[in-house]
């Protein structure tokens, strides 16, 4: 759903919706907020989806942590909903995470 994938990304994993990701490997960059406009989400949406973002992909808690502070500091818009109810299922692959997340991870190894 309003996902964009850059030409040329290599993409291993999972994209959650509303991102916009490229790269090799392909990483999440940021949120699609243009096409989510483009696809008539309301200002107050899209406005709670920013928020999500910031929290579940940008802040140093690990991924449960960050649902549960959405579930509890942000707006449940049916398009918070859907990307929490796709961060919480179950993937094969993987669910892609930005670069930094992956950098740190890499160290970890």
């Amino acid at each position: 759903k309003m996902a964009m994938i850059g030409g040329y990304s290599k993409v291993n994993q999972d994209v959650p919706p509303f991102m916009l990701v490229e790269g090799n490997p392909a990483i999440i960059r940021t949120l699609n907020t243009i096409g989510m406009e483009r696809n008539n989400v309301g200002k107050d949406s899209v406005s709670a989806v920013k928020k999500a973002y910031r929290i579940l992909f940008r802040s140093k808690m690990n991924l449960s942590q960050a649902i549960e502070k959405v579930l509890s500091d942000v707006e449940q818009t049916p398009e918070v909903s859907y990307l929490l109810d796709f961060l919480k299922s179950e993937t094969k692959n993987g669910i892609m995470r930005t670069g930094k997340d992956q950098a740190e991870d890499n160290e970890a190894e």
